[in-house]
């Protein structure tokens, strides 16, 4: 797994210990700053898209955030969240790295 630190842009390919699924701290080896790392990870690469309206629901129940909520962070009424979340609309990029950066998923929002 890459990492890039928010301060010092270096980046860093973590040990084995961070490839779980979760959150972790990380410690940049230049800065020396620490980081809360959180991880997302997909089954397969090509089915992220489809997989995204469960993880975009499993991750706002997560934050305990309502699709409303979710919906007035990215710039979106709950109706189009809650198509989303169904699997009846794909977002375009900006909205999915909006989504995923507001979700906490940060590392899944470089990658998009």
């Amino acid at each position: 797994m890459r990492i890039e630190c928010p301060s010092c842009q270096v980046i860093d390919e973590t040990v084995e210990r961070a490839l779980r699924k979760g959150s972790f701290s990380w410690a940049c080896g230049k800065c020396r700053r620490v980081w809360d790392v959180r991880t997302v990870f997909f089954e397969q690469p090509a089915s992220r898209l489809g997989d995204f309206g469960g993880m975009t629901r499993r991750l706002r129940l997560e934050q305990g955030m309502t699709q409303t909520q979710l919906g007035e962070l990215v710039g979106v009424t709950a109706a189009y969240i809650s198509h989303i979340e169904a699997g009846k609309r794909q977002p375009a990029a900006s909205l999915t790295r909006r989504l995923l950066e507001a979700l906490g998923a940060h590392d899944e929002a470089g990658a998009v």
